[in-house]
């Protein structure tokens, strides 16, 4: 006795399985298509998103130097080993 029982026939190939086969392929070239879009378009967009204008940079920079001159004016005239 097979494994599909007593008088069973197996499935024919026809020709709504070729087109459902052909669909498939083109599913598949669609979602691959749509997807190298979109994520083309979610890069773009987080890069424009992170831009930093130069105002901020030079404020960030000037911030930065007033601090390191703070902790020279504290630590002024103290040994290299005082951390």
């Amino acid at each position: 006795m097979s494994y599909m029982g007593k008088g069973a026939q197996p499935a024919k190939r026809g020709r709504r399985s070729e087109r459902s086969e052909a669909m498939g392929g083109f599913n598949w070239t669609l979602i691959t298509i749509v997807g190298a879009i979109v994520l083309a378009a979610v890069i773009a967009w987080a890069a424009l998103r992170n831009r930093t204008s130069r105002s901020t940079v030079e404020h960030s920079e000037e911030a930065t130097r007033k601090v390191y001159e703070e902790e020279e004016r504290a630590h002024h005239g103290e040994g290299d080993d005082v951390p």
